[in-house]
């Protein structure tokens, strides 16, 4: 794996590393992909297709351990109404097949 410390002419690099001066950004030539690391924790995070934009600033933020509650939250809606719906198909299926 080829990886070089990727810094933008955006200022994405410097406003990632104000919000955890452990993030570390790095261009992995071999996939052409930015490739976000936190080096206190010493694994990938996140992986972006070129070109960076400022979008993903508010990406890194809601997904934070400091949100984890807020997302575990919005998963368990999701799923709740993804299974009202499963059912509700279920329900029309069977009535279209026996009525």
């Amino acid at each position: 794996m080829e990886l070089i410390e990727y810094k933008d002419m955006y200022g994405i690099y410097h406003r990632i590393k104000e919000i955890r001066p452990s993030y570390k950004l790095f261009l992995n030539r071999k996939t052409n992909k930015v490739e976000l690391y936190d080096t206190n924790f010493g694994g990938k995070c996140m992986t972006f297709n070129l070109p960076i934009l400022p979008n993903i600033i508010d990406k890194i933020n809601s997904t934070r351990i400091e949100n984890a509650n807020v997302i575990f939250r919005k998963m368990q809606d999701n799923n709740s109404k993804n299974a009202i719906k499963n059912v509700q198909n279920v329900i029309n299926n069977a009535n279209m097949k026996f009525f």
